[in-house]
Formats: C-alpha cells, sequence, structure tokens
C-alpha cells in the first residue's frame, strides 16, 4: 500500500474502529498526518505570525480534521497484531508511547482478526474481561476527562476560546488585536499592556484592557451592541478592590476618576488566576505615578 492508497482508505474508515490495518496502512497516514502538521506550523507562522510553540489555526484546523482518522487506523493497526485498540489509551502517560510505537512496529500476526473478539482460549477471555472492566470504570472515564480538557485547552491557545487569566499584551494573539480594532474598542495604534476577558465563547462578550494610555472595559449588551467605558490613565485618582476573587469568581475593581476624568468611575473585573490581576493592577499605578 502506497501512501496514496493508506489516505483514501483511513479517510473513507473516518469513524471505523474495528478490523485491522497493516503496518504500511498505519505508517503512511502517520507520515501524512504528521506533514500537514508542518504544513499547519508553516502557515500559521507565515501568515497569522504564530509563535513556533504555539498553536495557530491551520495546525489546529488540520488537527481536529485528521485526529479520528488517525485513532481508528492506530486501534485498527493494534487489532492487526492482536491487541485490543484500547491499549492506545496508554500514551497520555507520555512514556506509553514506548510500547505502542513498538506494536505499531510489528508485522500481522497470522490468524488473529480484531482481537479480542476472535480470542477462544477460557482463561485469555477471563483476563480480557477484567482488563475490560479497568478500561471501562477507570480508564475511559479519565481518558475522556483528559481529552476534553485537553480539547478546551487547544480552543484556548488558539484563541477560540478566551483565555482564562489575565494575559500580557504580547501574549495576545493577532487574531484578537484585530477583533479589538475592528470593533472599535482600541486604536490602531495602541499598545496593549495586559488584557483580561470573561467571555465564554469569545473575548467580544466583555473585558477589560490597559493600554500605554487608558484603561478600557466593555461589555456586549442585550441588543448585542458593545458599549466600552474609557478612562485615561491620568485622570485616573484612585483604584479600590471591591471584592476580593476566588477560584470561581474574578475580583472587582473600581477605578475612581479625578475632576478631569469623563466618568466618575468605571469597575473592572479580573482573573486572580496565577495572581496576574495584580500585575495588571500594577501597571496602572505605575501609569499614574
Amino acid at each position: 500500500m502506497n501512501i496514496t492508497q493508506s489516505v483514501i482508505t483511513c479517510l473513507t474508515k473516518y469513524f471505523t474502529f474495528k478490523g485491522t490495518a497493516s503496518r504500511s496502512e498505519f505508517w503512511w497516514f502517520f507520515l501524512f498526518f504528521n506533514i500537514l502538521i508542518v504544513l499547519g506550523v508553516t502557515l500559521d507562522g507565515t501568515w497569522n505570525k504564530t509563535d513556533l510553540f504555539d498553536s495557530g489555526f491551520w495546525e489546529s484546523l488540520f488537527t481536529l480534521v485528521l485526529i479520528i482518522p488517525f485513532i481508528a487506523v492506530a486501534c485498527r493497526r493494534l487489532h492487526d497484531i492482536g491487541k485490543s485498540g484500547w491499549w492506545q489509551l496508554i500514551g497520555i502517560t507520555i512514556i506509553g508511547y514506548i510500547p505502542l510505537i513498538y506494536w505499531w512496529c510489528m508485522p500481522t500476526i497470522i490468524n488473529i482478526k480484531n482481537t479480542p473478539n476472535a480470542v477462544t482460549d477460557s482463561t485469555t477471555k477471563n483476563r480480557l474481561k477484567k482488563m475490560n472492566r479497568w478500561v471501562k470504570y477507570i480508564i475511559l472515564p479519565i481518558s475522556s476527562i483528559v481529552l476534553v480538557l485537553a480539547f478546551i485547552g487547544l480552543l484556548t491557545m488558539t484563541s477560540i476560546l478566551p483565555n482564562t487569566d489575565v494575559q500580557m499584551g504580547s501574549e495576545l494573539s493577532q487574531r484578537n488585536k484585530i477583533e479589538l480594532i475592528n470593533n472599535g474598542i482600541i486604536n490602531k495604534n495602541d499598545k496593549i499592556l495586559f488584557f483580561y476577558s470573561e467571555g465564554i465563547f469569545s473575548i467580544l462578550e466583555d473585558g477589560q484592557l490597559i493600554t500605554n494610555d487608558k484603561i478600557v472595559t466593555y461589555e456586549e449588551n442585550e441588543e448585542g451592541l458593545i458599549e466600552i467605558y474609557k478612562m485615561k490613565l491620568k485622570n485616573i485618582k484612585e483604584v479600590v478592590l471591591e471584592e476580593k476573587g476566588s477560584f470561581f469568581s474574578s475580583s472587582i475593581y473600581r477605578i475612581i476618576g479625578n475632576e478631569d476624568a469623563e466618568s466618575e468611575y468605571i469597575i473592572i473585573y479580573l482573573s486572580i488566576e496565577n495572581n496576574k490581576d495584580k500585575d495588571f493592577i500594577n501597571a496602572i499605578y505605575r501609569k499614574i505615578k
């Protein structure tokens, strides 16, 4: 089987976890998968100016599209050597990839198709039943949680979902900066020092940020319009902690303006994760002193 045949076969069997796969079918698709990941990293670095170790749009897109057929063909490859496809879950430990790679390199075991279904030995059946209980009640739930968290983390890293803590301006993705500019929240020449959003699906739901000369807070109202409140740093009189945050809630600060401020005060919400809310507030103090 060549690479073209392998790719066609694996994409045709997108959700097929039963049956077997030869070494050539698995490794050619493995090569194809990694070529596209490298291509995605290159595209992100060229077009979106994404850092090498940050997941960008194209890398994430290729990963999400190909991860299911890759897991499926890896499962069928394990069946081809008499192993259960559930053994892939040991890859979560990282070190588990050592035996997985060894198994994926093994030749087909004659007369064993889709083990454990074809096993007839009673002792082996009993062992497999015990193993399946472990898989069903321990490994599968833990792996599901890990995969869900990894998926959410991937969406957060690629700025598809907002970050959960206060970010430095340099950490904010180009995509998010463009969103802020296009919606009139900041100007093109503004330099963002710190940013935080409590939005679940988009940073446009709400947010607060500090630039080189002002602090901005905004939120989306019921009509879907973005209400923006700004205060120049030189017009800040005092910063008051209204409510200390916790693991489940953000800290609430009241930014009080002086006689030259357009507003008497504005309210901002900051996550206490990694104590980055203090970095945000300290940046205000440094600017107003």
